[in-house]
């Protein structure tokens, strides 16, 4: 094996290995409080989505919140978004 090949190699192994050693993070305060709010939100407009979602929550809170962050938490909570089906399109 060449000494490039070799470097390589140790290179992919060194990386491959990184990710199966994360722990899941515990849940923080503003996590909960968070869903909390997705939560009471969605109980009330099921039909809201992501974007809606955000301003919302972000009001609530008083500061703005990501909509990655809300997408994610939307999502291990179970609760989709309602997007138009094909059929309501035409």
């Amino acid at each position: 094996m060449s000494q490039i090949q070799q470097r390589q190699q140790r290179h992919t192994e060194e990386h491959a290995t990184i990710y199966a050693h994360q722990k899941p993070k515990a849940a923080n305060e503003d996590e909960l409080m968070l869903c909390r709010l997705i939560d009471e939100e969605y109980t009330r407009h099921p039909f809201y989505g992501t974007r809606r979602m955000v301003v919302i929550v972000s009001k609530a809170v008083g500061c703005q919140v990501n909509r990655k962050r809300i997408r994610r938490l939307m999502r291990q909570m179970g609760l989709p978004g309602m997007t138009p089906s094909t059929s309501t399109l035409k």
